[in-house]
């Protein structure tokens, strides 16, 4: 790992924010090496703030009960502004353009294991799912190993991986745009905000008391970003938050968060209706919201995004983006959503390079699916980093 990181990503299960996203999820009794969905991982480093292993206090010792709250006021610095999907390959690039750290998460099937030179460019849909794998993803440049074979090429995307340097090419993968845009199934951008300059950083509170700050960040030709934050003045707490953009001729609600301790409070109606009134008046455009799997992965979750979008007058439909189980549609759409598959939660990931090797053989198949939904066995991802050292 790099100590010196300033972007924030999943790189450590022994990290604060780590920590944090697992009791979020709800699986911090078990394990330190557990996976977490991406957008869990955006959730906690906006609401909350990130802390890496060089920042004090920032490594935690497992087993752990809660990750300690004092330390909850020395991330609050290195709080992101916003995180928004990457759908495709173009829109990667179109995030590198703007600066902005994108995650993705992939099936990991049996082929990895000797892909020549990292090259990520064949088909799996039929091979057996061993894991979900995260990697960052940008496109190649000055320092980044190309392939022998696809010198010349550009059509492609890297990534310094996480299972050592004898695994790829030298430790990176090149991944192809058909790849990523046929194999990705959730990959989430991040905009830090805390290193940016004033204006593309976090509006500044006036004021006390519970605040509805709506506001905006430059997008370009492809994407415009709209935000509703509700914050508590006086504690400068993140309460809750609504992401929205103007993409493709859709008013695109990306993200609906609320804090655990501020829910029931209506907090996420009032960011939703207030997001539906924006696209009506200002930009007269369908709207359609996007429902992440980290919020679909047992069917008491399912049943509460499905009650709290119809009562606002959605419907539902298939997604038409990888990163979606489904989507909503405003006064359109069916009334119950519709059934998926759900994908492996991408597992914790090895954070340096005195894993020398990925142990291929202990990377099991335990993925169980029920009959309707596709859920995942809890078992499925425990204990990763355990998983990769032992050989079958």
């Amino acid at each position: 790992m790099n100590t010196d990181e300033k972007t924030p990503s999943p790189t450590d299960p022994s990290s604060w924010s780590w920590a944090r996203a697992r009791e979020l999820e709800g699986t911090l009794a078990q394990g330190k090496d557990l996976g977490v969905w991406g957008i869990t991982y955006q959730r906690i480093i906006r609401g909350w703030g990130w802390l890496g292993l060089a920042h004090k206090d920032g490594a935690v010792e497992w087993p752990i009960r809660t990750p300690p709250s004092e330390t909850d006021e020395r991330a609050k610095p290195f709080r992101t502004t916003f995180y928004y999907r990457a759908n495709n390959a173009h829109e990667v690039l179109d995030a590198d353009a703007r600066n902005h750290h994108t995650t993705a998460a992939f099936r990991v099937t049996e082929p990895w294991r000797t892909t020549p030179q990292g090259l990520l460019d064949f088909n799996q849909s039929k091979l057996r799912t061993i894991a979900g794998h995260n990697l960052g993803v940008h496109p190649p440049f000055f320092l980044s190993p190309c392939p022998r074979e696809w010198r010349g090429r550009r059509d492609f995307l890297v990534s310094s991986n996480t299972w050592g340097r004898d695994w790829g090419n030298g430790g990176w993968a090149a991944i192809s745009y058909d790849f990523f845009d046929r194999e990705m199934y959730e990959a989430w951008t991040c905009w830090t905000g805390y290193d940016s300059p004033p204006h593309l950083r976090f509006p500044k509170l006036y004021g006390s008391g519970i605040q509805h700050v709506s506001w905006s960040l430059p997008g370009d030709s492809h994407i415009q970003f709209r935000i509703l934050d509700i914050v508590d003045a006086d504690t400068d707490n993140r309460l809750a938050w609504g992401f929205a953009c103007v993409r493709g001729g859709e008013f695109c609600i990306e993200e609906i968060f609320v804090k655990p301790q501020a829910r029931r409070r209506g907090f996420g109606t009032q960011i939703l209706r207030a997001l539906c009134v924006e696209a009506m008046k200002n930009w007269g455009l369908p709207i359609r919201v996007f429902v992440p799997w980290a919020d679909v992965n047992n069917p008491e979750s399912i049943d509460r995004v499905v009650r709290f979008l119809r009562k606002s007058e959605f419907g539902f439909d298939k997604s038409p983006v990888p990163s979606a189980p489904f989507c909503a549609l405003f006064r359109q759409g069916s009334d119950h959503a519709p059934a998926f598959k759900l994908p492996p939660i991408p597992a914790a990931p090895l954070s340096d390079a005195a894993h020398p090797t990925v142990n291929w053989g202990a990377l099991k198949d335990k993925y169980e699916a029920s009959t309707e939904f596709a859920l995942i066995a809890q078992d499925v991802f425990a204990q990763h980093a355990e998983t990769l050292k032992r050989l079958a």
